[in-house]
């Protein structure tokens, strides 16, 4: 049987998939994706995940499955012994609301504007406004969400309204009106 292929940027919140991985006693490759180099928009992963994301794993049939929350309900659900993936129809809703919330808002939201692309890089007011905003949503989040774990309530999480730094258009990044 083919072994799984992860494909990964070391750092990001493809780090998660890596560690799931490796907990299962899972055999895999791990290929790094250089975001910042472009390495997405090769033809090569386009073929494998033509959203141009990571992470990406290639499952041992050959097929692709993207996004972190995806991912993780596969290998849990199909690892029932590890005990990864609630089998209530509960503790399940909630542990997505979890994931959303820490992969949308906490990284997406938080670290990923602090590590901007490079493209957002060379806008300097859009950088700056990046920082500022990961400035802000970061203390927020992290402590709400650290309380949530002491108590075991994560499955408690608030929905929040994200607010953009700046969105992605054909032509660049763009400013919000």
């Amino acid at each position: 049987m083919a072994e799984m292929k992860l494909y990964m940027t070391p750092g990001s919140c493809s780090t998660g998939i890596h560690i799931i991985l490796e907990e299962l006693e899972e055999a895999f490759e791990a290929y790094i994706v250089n975001l910042p180099a472009g390495d997405q928009f090769k033809p090569d992963y386009v073929a494998i995940n033509a959203k141009s994301t990571i992470p990406t794993l290639v499952r041992r049939d050959g097929s692709s499955l993207t996004e972190v929350p995806a991912i993780v309900y596969w290998l849990g659900r199909s690892h029932p012994r590890a005990a990864l993936w609630p089998d209530d129809i509960e503790k399940s809703c909630r542990l997505i609301e979890a994931m959303a919330y820490i992969v949308g808002t906490i990284h997406g939201q938080g670290f990923a504007r602090i590590f901007a692309t490079i493209r957002l890089r060379e806008i300097p007011s859009i950088t700056t406004r990046c920082a500022n905003s990961a400035a802000t949503s970061l203390p927020r989040a992290l402590p709400s969400s650290a309380r949530r774990l002491e108590r075991k309530s994560i499955w408690q999480m608030p929905i929040r309204s994200p607010t953009p730094c700046c969105s992605m258009s054909s032509s660049g990044p763009t400013r919000p009106a």
